[in-house]
């Protein structure tokens, strides 16, 4: 018998951090005030423009109409 309420495997929240980890980001789980449980993702947004050599690879693409303008 399953003494859990949910079955699974339990890696969600380890894909979460790993991502969370490659964006340099940070997951904050608390207790709710009513119950249950709150879960904060927090992402920093790292790139204000994009980088010069992406704006070089992706203006033949718009130039051959491949992408938007």
């Amino acid at each position: 018998s399953h003494t859990r309420r949910h079955d699974g495997i339990g890696l969600g929240l380890s894909l979460v951090r790993a991502c969370l980890s490659l964006l340099r980001g940070e997951c904050r789980i608390t207790p709710g005030t009513t119950g249950g449980t709150v879960v904060e993702l927090l992402i920093p947004d790292l790139v204000e423009s994009p980088a010069p050599a992406l704006e070089d690879a992706v203006e033949p693409l718009r130039r051959a109409g491949a992408l938007p303008a």
